[in-house]
């Protein structure tokens, strides 16, 4: 196993002992919508002598260029079938060429030596994702600011762990960017990337993708392939 993922295989170590000891308290998952509140705006004072001003003119909507937009980045090949939790609890898919190992009982999918068509070479391991599972108390549901939290809550203990602003994406799942560090010896390595926390009925499913600076340009890539294969596992009854 690359020493590149040493930060990463520890974290999943500490997460997986964080989620056997942790006494959980429902009243810490109640996260509400923050209320900001609003000044009333001044009323304007009318000026007499003021002529009236021109209404202004409805733009063509036909003459105005489309803003351009973002294309998604290109869905990676997966494996037939998907990675299926030894507890019954989720499943998530396995890009193909990653190898899958258990570290402390939570799955870690490194990657494997990339060759991309510029001719550079992502060496093995320069990125690599897991899955955590958080149980919950009660299925009241959590808005994205209460998933990033408990994101944050999860895998703070990393090496300069921090995160950038929380991404909705829809009513049960939200993006987290996060940077941190690696540190072998001597040397100092920028790690990236980002969670998907997903609201599942009694848990929230964490899928984290970290990559070191070789493999940060296949973050986004991996994680818009990865989010539709994370799901729970329905009991069957």
């Amino acid at each position: 196993m690359s020493k590149r993922t040493q930060w990463f295989i520890g974290l999943i170590g500490l997460t997986a002992a964080l989620l056997v000891s942790w006494q959980w308290q429902p009243s810490l998952w109640q996260t509400p919508s923050p209320v900001y509140a609003q000044t009333p705006a001044a009323s304007p004072v009318p000026n007499p002598a003021a002529s009236p001003a021109a209404p202004a003119p409805v733009p063509n909507p036909a003459a105005v260029p489309p803003e351009p937009s973002t294309p998604p980045a290109a869905a990676l090949p997966l494996s037939s079938a998907p990675y299926t939790d030894p507890g019954q609890r989720f499943q998530v898919g396995i890009l193909q060429g990653y190898s899958p190992n258990t570290v402390a009982g939570v799955p870690l999918f490194e990657s494997p030596k990339i060759e991309l068509p510029e001719g550079r070479e992502v060496p093995a391991g320069a990125v690599a994702y897991t899955v955590a599972v958080r149980p919950r108390a009660t299925d009241s549901p959590l808005n994205a600011g209460a998933l990033g939290q408990v994101a944050i809550d999860t895998f703070r203990s990393g090496e300069n762990f921090a995160v950038a602003a929380v991404e909705p994406l829809g009513n049960d799942t939200a993006q987290i960017p996060w940077q941190g560090t690696l540190t072998t010896g001597s040397k100092t390595e920028p790690m990236q990337g980002v969670i998907i926390a997903r609201q599942v009925p009694g848990q929230v499913l964490l899928l984290m993708v970290a990559a070191t600076e070789a493999g940060a340009d296949q973050i986004e890539a991996i994680a818009q392939t990865l989010a539709p294969t994370l799901q729970a596992i329905k009991a069957e009854g």
